[in-house]
């Protein structure tokens, strides 16, 4: 018995020292550790070192990508819709200029080949920035996405359908109005060169 007391304090210190080894992390080592937790699927740890970057280095200027990220871990991955609402709320409050990140983290993750996650950002964009002049932009993105990447054309469609009924004067009408064109006379975009 005299043992027990010995071993409890091992498991102690060894507990704290893991915990303090993390908090040394810099701020990369700790993404690529939520992205490895990510990839299999154990997204309650990612969510755990997205928390842990954003309390030690909540004023880096890749920060908000913690943020996010999480959001998209609740919306994809957890199905926890509410919970990725708040998220993506505090993003809002907290990045004054979170459009323009919104739209930059979705071109990196296209062009990472991650095209669900890149249309889930601009599906927030639409919902968070609403009122914003850049909205008919978000939504022909989402049509692009799907037409040119993931080649759902039908999916494509209803996207491109939806700017001319909801932005009939945006800059990019014209080209939504091409596309469906495009996609009606079974010319599909890829076939553009040919």
């Amino acid at each position: 018995m005299k043992s027990f007391p010995k071993i409890a304090v091992f498991v102690t210190i060894v507990g704290l020292a893991l915990s303090c080894s993390s908090e040394k992390k810099s701020e990369q080592e700790l993404f690529a550790e939520a992205q490895a937790y990510s990839e299999k699927s154990d997204f309650n740890d990612a969510i755990r070192i997205y928390r842990r970057i954003l309390k030690l280095y909540p004023e880096s200027q890749t920060s908000h990508r913690a943020l996010l990220l999480m959001g998209l871990v609740y919306s994809q991955n957890l199905k926890d819709d509410k919970q990725a609402e708040t998220i993506f709320q505090k993003f809002v409050e907290k990045y004054p200029d979170g459009e323009k990140l919104l739209y930059d983290e979705a071109q990196s993750l296209s062009e990472k080949g991650d095209f669900n996650a890149a249309i889930k950002i601009y599906e927030e964009i639409l919902k968070l920035y609403s009122e914003s002049a850049n909205s008919c932009r978000a939504q022909f993105l989402i049509g692009f996405v799907y037409s040119e990447n993931l080649k759902d054309y039908e999916k494509a469609k209803e996207v491109y359908k939806e700017i001319l009924e909801k932005y009939p004067d945006c800059d990019l009408a014209d080209d939504a109005r091409f596309m469906l064109e495009l996609m009606a006379s079974d010319s599909l975009p890829g076939d553009l060169t040919e």
